[in-house]
């Protein structure tokens, strides 16, 4: 009899207390999520984590993946970059509940790489548009006054346009590894470096100056088709010699491939 009184006080306690057990509820603006252990969110939007009453006197600690913590039953929090995120929530009592936040979206990081692209982009932009105008004029006055190979005077008057090659290739990896072109979002560990815009916008700058010899390369090109109209088997030479200024771009290039691998994002 005894064992019976006990077995019905053991199960009484379980299912008074198994209401009382961890687990939380998400809200994001005025709506419930269904599945508490999964969000899909937009950045920048308040999230309201609820935890299932564990009782009196109970304590709840958040740790909500991005470096940020709370204590309460009820806290509220906004993620500010896009990426994969795993909330937790610890009891006093001992229960530890997860949930996976999920956050897409536009981001402050978003805005300082896309800053840095455009700098890059316009310097780089107006390297090579200088170049090529400098090439091109010195193209088509040679093809008006001798007949020469076209192959090789567009490859010489050519020659400028690779700069902005190199900086749209920088910043598609840069794009790419933030997420931009995808709907992954920034990784938590690139989110969270506070130094990630500036070196985004350094990597653009260093880039774009690079695509500055365009302007020379153009001038060197003009030269050797110049020289082109007097002997064309000069093309070889002035092909090494107009060549010599990407060196400056193709050094800022990998400059700016090695950077965006150190900072996480390839």
């Amino acid at each position: 009899m005894n064992g019976t009184y006990i077995a019905l006080f053991a199960f009484l306690a379980l299912v008074l207390v198994s209401p009382m057990a961890g687990g939380m509820d998400v809200y994001v603006g005025d709506e419930e999520t269904l599945d508490a252990t999964f969000l899909s969110v937009d950045a920048e939007k308040n999230i309201v984590f609820v935890a299932t009453d564990a009782g009196a006197g109970a304590n709840y600690t958040w740790d909500f993946g991005d470096g940020d913590t709370a204590d309460g039953m009820q806290v509220t929090h906004r993620y500010s970059n896009g990426g994969t995120y795993i909330v937790t929530l610890v009891v006093s009592d001992g229960t530890i509940e997860t949930a996976t936040v999920e956050v897409s979206g536009a981001t402050a990081l978003h805005n300082w790489a896309l800053i840095g692209i455009a700098i890059m982009m316009a310097i780089a932009g107006l390297g090579s548009g200088f170049g090529l105008a400098i090439a091109g004029s010195s193209a088509m006055a040679l093809t008006s006054e001798k007949e020469v190979s076209l192959f090789k005077v567009l490859i010489l008057a050519a020659l400028p346009f690779t700069q902005v090659v190199y900086a749209f290739a920088v910043a598609f990896f840069m794009m790419s590894g933030l997420g931009l072109l995808s709907s992954g979002g920034v990784p938590p560990d690139v989110a969270m470096n506070p130094a990630m815009g500036v070196a985004l916008i350094g990597i653009g700058i260093t880039v774009g100056i690079g695509g500055i010899s365009a302007i020379p390369q153009g001038m060197n090109a003009a030269v050797s088709l110049s020289a082109m109209g007097k002997r064309e088997e000069t093309f070889s030479t002035g092909l090494i010699v107009s060549a010599m200024p990407e060196a400056i771009a193709m050094f800022s290039f990998v400059l700016g491939i090695l950077a965006i691998i150190g900072l996480g994002l390839l």
